[in-house]
Order: C-alpha cells, then structure tokens, then sequence
C-alpha cells in the first residue's frame, strides 16, 4: 500500500513522528482490536462484503486516542487505484494526516465546551463531516478531493 510511497516520504514519516502513534494492524492475523468503536465502519463494511475478507482491503485510519472516533481515513489502497488513491501520492496524503489533525483540534475544543446540549450539537455535525469525507474518499470518482 503507501509502504513504498507516502510512508516512504520524509514529510509524512516526519508528520505522522511529530503527531500521530502509528499502529499497524493486519486485521487477517491479529483480527479488530477491541474497544475501537471507531473502526466499526470498516469492520461492518468488511462483514457485508464476505468475499473480501481473504484478501481484506488496505487504508489508513486517523482516530481519536480513546479509538471512539475516525478523524479520517485516506481511503481504498489497491494497487489498481494507484493513480487516485490518497495512498500513493505523498502530498495528498499529507494533506489527510493535516487534516485529521485539525479535525482533532477541533474535537478537543469541543470537548472543553461546558454546555452538554451544545457539545453535542457540535460533535454529530463534526461526526457527519467526518463519516462523509470517509465516504467521499472510498468512492474512487471522488479520490483525492
């Protein structure tokens, strides 16, 4: 996947060094992790395409460190999408790991909101921009808006 690319490129390695903890998770050998509401998407779309389960599908997944909420994903990484994926363009995927970081600034600032009813207004529409930029970037005619 971005392996050879974007997670070869000194920009990226230096972002993801400066503000992210990299995991990686071969879902086929070391199955979901637990407590990670956040990756449900990903794991019901997996259940409802049974057919893709013995090849799995490759992405990368910004969450948030309690692992209850995707900041971003830089959608599908195969090989025969080479030319729009996020995945192998280093510059595009840079802009989703900024991105997310924003978003997770963003969160944070959310959090510290003392009104609940306010607080969680603001969650479900930063939850709906985030489920439709997830969407947006697995739709290969919408890849690297």
């Amino acid at each position: 996947m971005a392996r050879g690319s974007s997670l070869s490129d000194d920009r990226v390695i230096n972002e993801i060094n400066r503000n992210f903890i990299a995991v990686d998770n071969n879902i086929s050998d070391q199955g979901w992790p637990a407590d990670t509401p956040a990756l449900m998407p990903w794991q019901n779309w997996l259940s409802n395409h049974p057919g893709n389960a013995r090849n799995g599908f490759t992405t990368s997944v910004v969450i948030t460190p309690d692992g209850r909420t995707s900041l971003g994903t830089s959608g599908s990484g195969y090989i025969s999408e080479w030319h729009s994926s996020i995945c192998y363009d280093p510059t595009k995927y840079l802009g989703f790991l900024q991105g997310a970081q924003e978003k997770f600034g963003r969160y944070q600032n959310i959090a510290a909101c003392p009104d609940a009813k306010q607080r969680a207004v603001q969650y479900m529409q930063l939850a709906r921009e985030i489920m439709l930029e997830n969407r947006d970037r697995n739709r290969p005619e919408l890849a690297g808006r």
